[in-house]
């Protein structure tokens, strides 16, 4: 998907240096959808509700050791 992207872009700054703004223009919304596809790509990844911290370890001291 980066490749695509860097291509589009690539391909939108050229045109507008030679001046074709519409042609640099017209790729605005296939990044648009690119955008759209990275974002639900991202949701689809949700977190494990049973996914508990790991207990602290014995070699670290808790904060009652630092008060007495």
């Amino acid at each position: 998907m980066l490749f695509l992207v860097l291509i589009i872009l690539g391909h939108s700054v050229i045109s507008l240096f030679q001046g074709k703004f519409q042609q640099a223009m017209i790729m605005a919304p296939l990044l648009i959808v690119v955008y759209i596809f990275g974002l639900a790509k991202n949701d689809d990844h949700d977190p494990d509700p049973n996914h508990r911290e790991d207990p602290p370890s014995e070699n670290q001291e808790s904060e009652d050791d630092d008060a007495k």
